[in-house]
């Protein structure tokens, strides 16, 4: 398939799915069709706010554990993860 084929291929189902959008929301009631709309928006906001805070919450995650090793080597303490770590204290 040459690539002008495949560019005419693209095209050709792109306009029969917006069709079948366009056909599917004869179908519902403009009250439908704006909640649908409202839960796309709020969803974007939603979503670009946890990819900020994701982003954040790496770098200070990132930062964090290398304090953790760091104060770990400079006072000899156990650097062992929590799930092998047994406290002293407790007699374990």
């Amino acid at each position: 398939m040459t690539p002008e084929e495949r560019a005419l291929k693209f095209q050709r189902e792109q306009e029969e799915r917006k069709a079948r959008i366009a056909k599917a929301k004869k179908g519902m009631l403009d009250s439908q069709i704006k909640a649908i709309e409202n839960y796309h928006n709020n969803m974007r906001h939603i979503l670009s706010d946890v990819e900020e805070m994701n982003d954040l919450w790496l770098s200070q995650i990132r930062d964090m554990s290398k304090a953790w090793y760091e104060i770990g080597r400079e006072f000899d303490l156990d650097n062992s993860s929590f799930w092998e770590w047994q406290n002293k204290q407790d007699g374990q």
